[in-house]
């Protein structure tokens, strides 16, 4: 039994120096990001996470319905900023925004963000919920109906033109763009996320050339529209050259009508 103890103490202090080599050789090892998705979402989205010391950076655009179990990342540990944006067609993403370019439509986007994601220990997690990031503006010509032709060509400016991907903030630019024609007496327009700025509908007379400008801004800001939901609500607006009045309906808010001439 003596004999046997030196060995049994070298068998012991080995093991007790391999526990610590194997703590410290940890420190290095990564982490294993695993991000769901709260919905199930069949179209691609992209997927940005960055690290906070910058030496870690991934976008990747994936197809949410293909990993039911979360899509998993081998990060190293840091804390990250994660993004993901669905619903992204004519819009150009950059490395903290995405924003569309003058003339064309904005996207129908979708967005989540998460900060300083802690992920300093072997395994993290985060879950995706994208919320809705744009207006769609809804122009009903009333009246229309009447004229052999509309005597008007529309175009909608605005002061911003996207959003920041992590902020989730307006960003500033000149947006421009023709509104598309669902059926001949509706327009429609998808509007990014605005803050204070201007924001228009043009008429222009296609007979003289003499332009008309309708504050869309004044007229979301009377009616209380919140630009900083979380999910922005969808807008109708009637125009009836008959009376002239035009009617606005934030969803199913009440329909308030006001005189305006053009």
């Amino acid at each position: 039994m003596t004999k046997n103890l030196p060995y049994l103490l070298l068998g012991l202090s080995l093991f007790l120096f391999g526990g610590c080599s194997i703590k410290e050789d940890r420190i290095d090892c990564p982490c294993y990001l695993k991000i769901f998705f709260q919905k199930d979402i069949k179209s691609a989205v992209t997927l940005t996470v960055i690290g906070k010391d910058k030496t870690y950076f991934e976008r990747t655009s994936i197809i949410p319905s293909n990993y039911p179990k979360g899509y998993t990342l081998v990060v190293p540990k840091d804390r990250y900023d994660i993004s993901c944006i669905g619903g992204q067609s004519y819009c150009q993403l950059d490395s903290n925004k995405v924003v569309v370019s003058s003339g064309k439509q904005y996207d129908k986007l979708f967005l989540w963000s998460d900060f300083n994601l802690p992920c300093t220990d072997e395994n993290s997690s985060d879950t995706v919920n994208l919320h809705k990031q744009f207006c769609k503006l809804t122009i009903n010509l009333v009246h229309a109906d009447t004229m052999k032709t509309y005597p008007y060509l529309l175009r909608a400016e605005s002061s911003f033109i996207g959003v920041g991907i992590y902020s989730l903030e307006p960003v500033s630019g000149f947006f421009r763009c023709i509104p598309t024609e669902p059926s001949t007496f509706v327009r429609t327009i998808i509007l990014p996320r605005q803050g204070n700025g201007e924001m228009t509908l043009v008429f222009t007379d296609i007979a003289s050339g003499k332009s008309y400008p309708l504050d869309l801004a004044s007229i979301f800001s009377k009616n209380e529209y919140d630009w900083k939901a979380t999910d922005l609500k969808d807008v109708d607006i009637t125009i009836d050259f008959a009376t002239p009045t035009i009617g606005i309906v934030i969803n199913d808010w009440t329909e308030i009508l006001m005189n305006y001439e053009i």
